[in-house]
């Protein structure tokens, strides 16, 4: 995962642009509400990488690394992400992520591409893998 701050120029806040060395992995943008008080599952993109930037409000989400390649497999990670300090948060693929918001949020979410695979999945807590020791 990479966090990044986001910037404001002109009146606008720019999520991405042509120097920025991820601007070509994305193809699909998208907005996503959470009502307040409301959670999703732990959604999980196979074969997608996300950038999710709050527009609104704020928001936060459950990261739960199920990549069984990865140094960081089953870490459990917690991001708050708000309007009032806008950053990014690129989520690779296999990283299953919850959403969640006590005053409602609206999110721009950018993703590698838009088609669905076979291994997209919404979790459930139970589903899940424990932490790992730390």
């Amino acid at each position: 995962m990479y966090l990044f701050p986001l910037k404001r120029e002109d009146g606008r806040l720019v999520i991405l642009r042509e120097q920025d060395h991820l601007l070509r992995r994305f193809g699909v943008l998208e907005t996503q509400s959470v009502e307040p008080g409301a959670s999703t599952g732990f959604g999980l993109r196979a074969e997608a990488d996300q950038i999710l930037a709050p527009l609104d409000g704020a928001v936060d989400l459950s990261l739960v690394d199920l990549r069984s390649a990865s140094p960081s497999h089953g870490a459990r990670v917690e991001i708050s992400l708000t309007a009032v300090e806008p950053q990014a948060l690129l989520l690779p693929f296999g990283v299953a992520c919850r959403l969640s918001s006590s005053q409602g949020a609206r999110l721009l979410r950018l993703s590698t591409h838009s088609a669905t695979h076979a291994e997209d999945a919404e979790l459930a807590e139970g589903d899940l893998p424990e932490a790992a020791p730390r």
